[in-house]
């Protein structure tokens, strides 16, 4: 095993790569000093959440390898005149060699697909690298690349050296390139969901929820356009008209729906779909248990999902989960015995199975016990964390040989 590993970490806020990574850290399961390489100053959550296995922290900036996607030429003129005031991918590069070279480094693992900058580093300072995919990249996908995609291909063969993909979905730019990589699902603590009642009544009192009422989920962060709400939103409509009495949580970090065009757009079919009285938009909550708890059911309807963590979570809490059969998620269910999974982008499908649900508490409770059974012996971290410990010892082996 390394004895200092850095992990390199891209973006704000807290989304699932940065969840995974701070399961994986807190696993504890590698006897090695850890050091993080963040590149926003404005991480409090996440460093908390990692700040007691954390031997180091460094900021820097960390240039995305992903298109720019924004449609005014203004906005890439300045997108692509920061790039070079900062150094394009040179300076961070050369920065990150130093705390490597500085820290004595024994192994860098850089944490998502979004910068080279990690790789590239490794490459310079002749130290083993392993890349964490999350999320499907390439032409036609959510992330497509800078650069054309054969020569990304090659660029990846050059400095990629060993790639872990977080599900078959999110490995097909890999395949297609016939670059080698292993599929190592995401890991969740499932003993945080064994005791989360009183906490999940405790959001039902604050939202002023009944405690008998029918609570239909969806989790989600409101800024990421590609989760989808729109179809959630369209399928619990359809839920309403048959059982008037069900109530609705997006867990989508803002109660504030003025935050952009898309946000604007989901109030108003609230309004029109007759919803107003019946749904809540939850800001930010630090408590994923608490969250599951306090629903009866989970809807995921999102296509483009990597893999699916809320999936994971929700079935390791005993709620069935209705999904789309798409991206990485349907790698998780299995239909009509763990969970649901229907057609993407058909709102009367998601409804269609809620109504099932609903209708069959038997069912319910059946979907529910397979879907926490199977979630606890596929799914927790110790399992994932083994799995990348192997590809540790293996990238070091190598290097070794070298």
């Amino acid at each position: 095993m390394p004895k200092r590993i850095l992990y390199v970490q891209t973006g704000h806020g807290v989304g699932g790569a940065k969840i995974s990574l701070a399961h994986l850290i807190n696993s504890r399961a590698f006897d090695a000093h850890i050091q993080l390489v963040l590149s926003s100053t404005d991480d409090e959550i996440f460093t908390d959440m990692v700040g007691d296995v954390i031997s180091a922290i460094h900021t820097l900036y960390l240039p995305s390898w992903y298109k720019n996607e924004t449609n005014g030429i203004l906005q890439k003129l300045v997108a692509l005149l920061g790039k070079i005031r900062r150094g394009w991918y040179v300076f961070p590069t050369l920065r990150l060699a130093f705390i490597i070279l500085r820290n004595r480094v024994d192994l860098i693992h850089t944490n998502s697909s979004v910068t080279p900058v990690g790789a590239l580093a490794a490459k310079l300072t002749n130290r083993p690298h392993v890349w964490h995919i999350r999320e499907p990249i390439g032409e036609g996908t959510v992330f497509p690349l800078a650069h054309r995609d054969r020569l990304s291909a090659w660029i990846i063969r050059q400095i990629g050296q060993e790639i872990i993909c977080i599900s078959e979905y999110t490995s097909q730019f890999f395949i297609q390139y016939g670059i080698k990589f292993t599929v190592i699902l995401n890991g969740i603590n499932t003993r945080d969901f064994n005791e989360s009642k009183n906490r999940g009544n405790f959001l039902r009192e604050k939202f002023k929820i009944g405690h008998s009422t029918i609570v239909i989920g969806m989790i989600g962060s409101l800024l990421a356009d590609w989760k989808e709400h729109d179809l959630f939103l369209m399928a619990m409509a359809l839920v309403l008209k048959q059982y008037p009495n069900t109530h609705f949580i997006v867990y989508g970090g803002a109660s504030n729906l003025e935050i952009n065009d898309d946000t604007i757009k989901l109030n108003q079919m609230v309004i029109d779909l007759g919803l107003t009285n019946h749904i809540v938009w939850s800001d930010y909550i630090d408590d994923i248990p608490a969250i599951l708890s306090s629903l009866d059911i989970v809807v995921h309807p999102v296509s483009r999902e990597g893999s699916g963590r809320v999936v994971m979570e929700a079935m390791a809490a005993g709620k069935p989960v209705v999904a789309v059969k798409a991206g990485g998620v349907q790698e998780l269910i299995e239909h009509g015995v763990t969970g649901y999974l229907v057609e993407a982008k058909n709102p009367q499908a998601l409804a269609k199975e809620v109504l099932n649900l609903i209708s069959s508490p038997e069912s319910m409770e059946k979907i529910s016990k397979r879907g926490r059974n199977y979630a606890h012996n596929h799914f927790s971290h110790e399992r994932t964390a083994s799995q990348i410990k192997a590809i540790y010892n293996k990238v070091l082996e190598r290097s070794s040989i070298l």
